[in-house]
């Protein structure tokens, strides 16, 4: 059987198991689902007359029945993520949802990549920060981001009556209010999350962090935080320099000093391997890097920076361009000695997240999406 076919039969399968646990009026059909960073074929089921429902990604589903389990155990599992999801679907009024003056309070803004999202954002109001996009929500819970956000779409807007730069401002001036930007040193909130004191760990004094983690209260979406008006110069206040920044996942990023230590490449293949190796794929922000400059105002990708500080140095110098190359990647393709490296940091961040995790998992199954093209819900 193809995974077209088993599409298919696992949908219908699928619609006798929920009736007979009860769960009558449903609509249930495969489904092609764009998501950001995630698109995938599956199983689309909502109720009758409501918008909202329950998308379900059959790739794992299909890869067992492949393997030999019986379809019966496959869409036994698949019907426990159904039901989960129905259960648990945020309570949303689709009428206040294209009301603007009602949703005005509840939005907030993300940013994801925006070359693995570029069909998506086709259809969606974004604007693009070098490789980012910056993306708008409307949180089902302002006070709860992880009860889920709804993707504002070209429709919606539409509907909305309002501009992409009023939408965009209204957005961001309430993401500060309701989603404060939260900065700390990478050992301050290791050690808030382990419970283990930062002398325990080897941590640095306050003053001799080199590495910072931005996200919102919740840490939840919160790597548009660099998106905040006066963010990144605050960040440059409490650093004491300029700073790359490292994106560690959608849910935040890295900042680390711009003292030295570390170049271009090599944070990018920091970056690199700490995504194929920790960070779930639809958490995935990108694999650059990019760098702040406080005087100047410019966020830009950290090979950008670098140029800049080349031609710039090409400019006060009768070095010739060879010898320039060299000079540049001499000065920063080196550690410091008695620094720990970014890559060591990064995966201590991982591994706390998993630790919250652990805690409080995550069902990524039972995520529900609004029925126009482009809508979720997270």
């Amino acid at each position: 059987m193809n995974f077209e076919d088993f599409q298919a039969d696992a949908a219908a399968l699928l619609e006798g198991e929920l009736r007979e646990r009860g769960h009558q009026d449903l609509q249930i059909a495969p489904a092609s689902v764009d998501s950001l960073n995630h698109s995938y074929q599956g199983i689309s089921i909502r109720q009758e007359g409501n918008r909202i429902g329950v998308q379900l990604d059959l790739s794992q589903a299909f890869d067992a029945y492949q393997k030999g389990e019986p379809m019966a155990d496959i869409v036994h599992a698949i019907a426990d993520q159904a039901e989960h999801g129905l259960n648990n679907a945020p309570d949303i009024n689709t009428g206040e949802l294209l009301d603007y003056g009602q949703i005005k309070d509840k939005l907030m803004v993300s940013v994801v990549s925006a070359e693995r999202n570029s069909r998506l954002l086709e259809t969606i109001p974004h604007e693009r920060k070098e490789d980012l996009a910056l993306v708008f929500r409307v949180m089902v819970d302002p006070q709860r981001c992880s009860e889920g956000t709804i993707l504002v779409t070209n429709q919606m807007l539409d509907k909305y009556g309002v501009t992409k730069d009023q939408l965009k401002a209204d957005a961001l001036a309430n993401s500060e209010v309701v989603r404060p930007a939260k900065l700390k040193g990478l050992y301050e909130m290791l050690s808030e999350a382990s419970g283990m004191p930062q002398e325990m760990m080897g941590a640095p004094g306050p003053q001799e962090e080199s590495i910072f983690v931005a996200t919102v209260p919740d840490s939840v979406q919160g790597a548009g935080v660099i998106a905040y008006p006066g963010f990144l110069d605050k960040a440059a206040e409490t650093l004491g320099r300029d700073f790359y920044i490292l994106p560690s996942s959608i849910h935040e990023v890295l900042l680390a000093k711009d003292d030295g230590p570390y170049n271009a490449d090599a944070l990018r293949g920091m970056v690199r391997s700490v995504n194929a190796e920790e960070v779930d794929p639809a958490d995935q922000l990108t694999d650059n890097v990019y760098h702040y400059d406080s005087r100047e105002k410019i966020f830009e990708l950290a090979e950008k920076f670098e140029a800049r500080q080349a031609q710039r140095e090409a400019e006060h110098t009768d070095l010739p361009e060879r010898q320039l190359a060299s000079k540049l990647a001499d000065r920063t393709g080196q550690y410091s000695s008695g620094r720990e490296q970014p890559h060591s940091l990064m995966k201590d961040l991982a591994a706390k997240k998993e630790a919250v995790k652990a805690v409080k998992p995550v069902d990524r199954a039972s995520r529900t999406v609004t029925k126009q093209k482009g809508g979720e819900a997270l």
